[in-house]
């Protein structure tokens, strides 16, 4: 089963009111929302109908999601692959749970909090670090904070299970 934030035939006004907000550059570039924005910095627009009761404020990204890609499955998101909260590039977007967000926001430094690694990451960074590589070039090499580099070493993080 699919939902969708539009409800029914989706207006010609909403894709237009969406191209209003920003500029496509290119194909590659982030698409940056000028319009409405949330407190957290992602894009907001309004969808639906007075007349019948559907009115509502959605984020600018999944509408633009379900305009050029189709509905989101239930119980998924429309996350960035750019990091970029403001993006409405749909090839700069993906759809996925809330647990790989959560994953993907901690592992590029967006998100202090527990998260898993396998056990041989875990052996390889403590391999580099006694070689003598800094927490920090090691960080850069195994795409992580230098702050979670700190925690494999000594033992304050989590693994897969």
């Amino acid at each position: 089963m699919t939902r969708s934030l539009l409800r029914g035939p989706v207006p010609v006004s909403v894709m237009t009111r969406l191209h209003r907000y920003f500029t496509p550059s290119s194909p590659t570039a982030c698409w940056l929302w000028e319009g409405g924005m949330t407190r957290n910095g992602y894009g907001k627009v309004r969808v639906g109908s007075v007349r019948n009761g559907t009115r509502r404020i959605a984020p600018a990204h999944r509408v633009m999601w379900e305009q050029c890609m189709g509905p989101v499955p239930e119980g998924l998101n429309v996350l960035h692959r750019c990091d970029v909260r403001h993006c409405v590039n749909p090839s700069h977007l993906e759809v996925g749970t809330q647990r790989k967000n959560i994953r993907d926001a901690v592992l590029r430094g967006r998100l202090h909090g527990p998260v898993e690694f396998p056990w041989e990451t875990i052996q390889q960074v403590r391999t580099r670090s006694q070689a003598g590589l800094t927490q920090s070039a090691l960080g850069q090499e195994f795409g992580m904070s230098q702050s979670h580099v700190s925690r494999l070493l000594h033992g304050r993080q989590r693994r897969f299970a």
